[in-house]
């Protein structure tokens, strides 16, 4: 047997459920540490809603231009490296973080860190998805699609709700949101060198043929960066796949900096008055039960009958839940019951409306050369146009209110639908393979 066919071997019997899960749990965990987590530890610092999210707002930058180093990722080293050395370098970052907010200049010194942290989470996000698409035949893109929006998602919840939760309590017994922060900055530090440390040693040491590269030239490396970018812009479908990914996200990306601040900001300013122990109790309890059965569900159903039938109520699903935060501005529901609910409900609609969105990544690339470069141009792109909605949420929301705010992102629905109506889809793309 060949040195390839004994790598390509090896490969196959690393069974992906132990890999697909933690890679794309890292893809949510440390990003949304620094964009979203972030907007509470501010607010609680005393930081105003629009300066919060204009800053954080723009820490998805890294994310856009991320497709100007996505094919040197392709072409040097393995992405299985690039996972676990950026995972160890991002858990750094966050150490150096938490210090950073026990200095005069923290607010300035802490947004450092963040880019740098962001840079490498971004690069991290560039080596898992080119690893899933290249190691994963088609038929099983869709069906481990739930395991991998489910896995994102908890990621998601363990920021937004376990380490919110987290400060929380420990604020209750420290009573000072500087050293508060300090700490749970180090816990993430910790548990991301940790997961880290697991990739290091679970990961196929080589991937299948198509991971598997030959040592290339400076010159042949330049060349490749070209083609890359050559067949990129020769794609076909290429304006309406950017439409989609630029308008299909935008009313959850005006919602995801303001959720927070909402819940945070006491009744007199529009907000609900909670605190941050039921902030993440509610992202961090109940909501992973719902986006676990979610992304199991959309990615089940994606496999049964395929993106194109499921595109349209998946959209619909997803943007529902802006409704009940109308609702919630409106009446200012303090119930922590009713506003459990609510949230949970958004999660898993949210889940398994997000399902569609990642699918439709995969089917942007799937005749690509470059995939894994390719993939994060889209993903580039589509971060450029939700970039701007984040950066002016808080502005707008203080400027008409919460109840006004969410009614506008209700909306945002449409520009979305009109997309997804002109969009001509292959009707068997992640479907099942029946073998006849």
């Amino acid at each position: 047997m060949s040195v390839q066919e004994q790598t390509e071997t090896k490969a196959r019997r690393i069974p992906p459920l132990l890999w697909v899960f933690s890679t794309f749990f890292m893809e949510g965990f440390p990003g949304l540490m620094i964009m979203t987590v972030t907007t509470i530890m501010y607010k609680n610092m005393g930081i105003s809603n629009e300066k919060i999210t204009f800053y954080t707002g723009m820490l998805m930058l890294p994310w856009v231009i991320k497709p100007f180093w996505a094919s040197f990722i392709d072409i040097i080293k393995t992405k299985a490296w690039w996972i676990y050395t950026m995972e160890m370098c991002a858990s750094i970052g966050f150490v150096a973080l938490a210090f950073s907010l026990q200095t005069p200049f923290y607010f300035t010194l802490s947004l450092t860190f963040c880019w740098v942290i962001a840079f490498m989470s971004s690069s991290h996000d560039i080596a898992t998805d080119g690893f899933y698409l290249v190691t994963l035949p088609p038929e099983q893109l869709s069906l481990f699609l739930g395991f991998q929006s489910a896995a994102y998602q908890v990621g998601k919840i363990f920021a937004q709700g376990l380490m919110v939760m987290i400060s929380g309590y420990l604020f209750a017994k420290l009573n000072n949101y500087f050293t508060v922060w300090t700490i749970v900055m180090l816990i993430t530090g910790v548990i991301t060198f940790a997961v880290g440390i697991y990739h290091r040693f679970i990961l196929p040491k080589a991937s299948p043929v198509q991971e598997l590269k030959e040592l290339h030239s400076f010159k042949s490396a330049m060349k490749q960066f070209v083609l890359v970018y050559k067949e990129f812009f020769a794609m076909k479908g290429l304006v309406f796949s950017i439409l989609f990914l630029a308008c299909y996200k935008v009313g959850e990306a005006m919602l995801l900096n303001i959720l927070p601040l909402f819940l945070l900001d006491p009744v007199s300013k529009g907000g609900l008055g909670l605190n941050n122990q039921f902030t993440g109790f509610v992202y961090g309890v109940t909501s992973p039960i719902a986006i676990l059965l979610a992304g199991l569900l959309g990615g089940y159903c994606i496999y049964k009958k395929g993106l194109k039938f499921w595109i349209w109520w998946m959209l619909i699903i997803m943007n529902v839940p802006h409704l009940l935060y109308v609702v919630l501005a409106k009446f200012q529901i303090q119930n922590h019951a009713v506003v459990l609910g609510f949230i949970t409900a958004e999660q898993f609609c949210f889940s398994f409306g997000y399902c569609a969105y990642s699918i439709f990544l995969m089917y942007t690339v799937r005749n690509s050369r470059f995939k894994t470069a390719h993939y994060s141009f889209f993903s580039g792109i589509m971060l450029l146009m939700l970039m701007w909605p984040r950066m002016i949420s808080g502005w707008l929301q203080q400027l008409l209110g919460y109840e006004h705010f969410f009614i506008i992102v209700l909306f945002l629905i449409i520009p979305a639908a009109i997309v997804v109506k002109m969009l001509k889809l292959e009707p068997s793309y992640g479907k099942k393979v029946t073998n006849k």
